[in-house]
């Protein structure tokens, strides 16, 4: 069993792409263009709301099935909102960022930790940016909810450490969503707190 786990991506509105069960497409990174924020502030395109409304959803549920609490992790978090803005820049739903990185690949060469064992989770949700949307979404899907409550291949033992990031976007290219607003989310989940070998940002 890999150390390193993830859960499959979310799509919109109640449709879910589950490509390992289902042999569905996940749109791979798309060309950049003129009208792209790549350039912009990832902490000024941040929605603060939202990233804080979902977490205290998950924390509600996990404490009503006696879990404890999740606390955000400085490093986690900006390893999050680095994979969130990406995929929001380049418009794609995937696990695997455009420099073709997955979730354990990205946690090692950031945080320089090779032991470290993390989960991720991630969304595009269609409307205005609400953190009740994209709780629902993730509630929705069996391998995303076990993943936040820390359940089955997800287990990372008694860690209560995440990072949190949404960020504004419109949907991934070739697709349906192409070009409709929405936000993307992300969660990232760890069995220790990760610090910054190299800042996401800063390349």
């Amino acid at each position: 069993m890999s150390r390193l786990k993830r859960a499959m991506v979310l799509w919109p509105i109640c449709l879910l792409a589950l490509p390992a069960a289902t042999g569905g497409p996940v749109p791979g990174p798309a060309v950049d263009s003129p009208e792209t924020s790549i350039h912009k502030d990832p902490e000024d395109r941040r929605l603060q709301d939202v990233e804080y409304d979902l977490l205290a959803l998950v924390n509600r549920e996990r404490a009503s099935s006696s879990r404890p609490s999740l606390r955000r992790d400085s490093g986690m978090d900006r390893i999050m909102l680095w994979h969130v803005a990406n995929m929001a820049d380049h418009r794609y739903l995937s696990h695997q960022d455009v420099l073709g990185r997955e979730t354990g690949e990205r946690v090692q060469e950031y945080a320089g930790d090779r032991k470290a064992r993390c989960s991720e989770i991630i969304q595009w949700w269609s409307g205005p940016p609400n953190g009740r949307a994209h709780y629902d979404g993730y509630f929705r899907s069996p391998t995303h909810h076990d993943a936040y409550m820390g359940r089955g291949a997800f287990d990372l033992g008694e860690s209560t450490l995440a990072g949190v990031a949404a960020i504004a976007g419109s949907g991934p290219a070739g697709t349906s969503f192409e070009g409709v607003p929405g936000s993307y989310t992300g969660m990232l989940f760890c069995d220790r707190p990760l610090g910054l070998a190299v800042d996401p940002f800063a390349r």
